[in-house]
């Protein structure tokens, strides 16, 4: 009775395991394996790895657990299963962030236009890597950020961020291009405030406060922000970038 009730713990241990995934030592072990703190390398490999334990641990706990199964019919549902319900579930998450940006759901129809790339950064978004689907079919985030910049991690984003804002700005201004240099201020001191991310207020403080400022020092921003959201990713805004208050509802219809 002792050995069975400890090899139950074991079982549910393990499954729990798989079930909330939870980086472990064998993730810790892969992401750092020889690298001291403090060095540039060092340094340099935890910038990079930072916030990207949970994909990596999804590979070891769940890909390799797929891949372990006795045949290949085992293997193919397993991972089958694995996709198709992160794929929904990652869609269902990727919806409900662009409504609470203010902006209409994506089509998710294969047919129509955007919809096969839609899928795809749902398919991305489920595993926890939401934001490089962005660059399957634009060289930008839609924060606009670069691929390298967010592949690299926030470190390098942050740097990045901070070198367009001046010597990029200068290049564009240099070049005679609008630098909207107001704006991506604005958007800087957003974006390492603290507090000014918060899912549930996120929308409301941009829409009162930051949009009226990016407009107000760099005029036209908005309507930037409006042309690119229809041109790259086939959306419309359901509350107007700037606007206290929405003029409609969601249009549930277009996704």
């Amino acid at each position: 009775k002792e050995r069975a009730a400890t090899r139950l713990l074991g079982v549910v241990l393990e499954e729990t395991d798989v079930a909330v995934i939870e980086p472990g030592v064998k993730e810790r072990t892969l992401m750092m394996a020889n690298l001291q703190r403090g060095t540039w390398k060092g340094e340099l490999a935890r910038s990079f790895f930072l916030f990207k334990s949970f994909p990596i641990s999804m590979i070891t706990r769940h890909l390799m657990r797929g891949m372990s199964m006795e045949t290949a019919g085992g293997k193919a549902a397993y991972i089958a299963g694995l996709v198709a319900s992160t794929t929904v579930l990652g869609a269902a998450a990727l919806q409900i962030n662009e409504v609470l940006m203010g902006r209409d759901p994506r089509n998710l129809n294969p047919a129509e236009k955007g919809g096969v790339r839609n899928w795809m950064q749902a398919m991305l978004k489920g595993g926890s890597l939401g934001i490089y689907g962005d660059f399957l079919f634009s060289g930008a985030t839609q924060h606009g950020q670069s691929p390298v910049a967010s592949v690299m991690g926030p470190v390098i984003g942050l740097g990045e961020s901070m070198f367009n804002l001046t010597q990029g700005n200068v290049v564009q201004a240099l070049q005679g291009k609008d630098t909207h240099a107001g704006a991506e201020l604005v958007k800087f001191v957003k974006g390492n405030l603290p507090g000014a991310n918060l899912w549930y207020a996120k929308a409301a403080i941009d829409h009162m406060i930051f949009h009226r400022m990016q407009e107000y020092f760099s005029p036209g921003y908005l309507s930037t922000m409006r042309s690119r959201a229809y041109r790259e990713f086939g959306q419309q805004f359901w509350w107007e970038p700037g606007e206290v208050t929405p003029d409609r509802a969601p249009n549930v219809a277009a996704a």
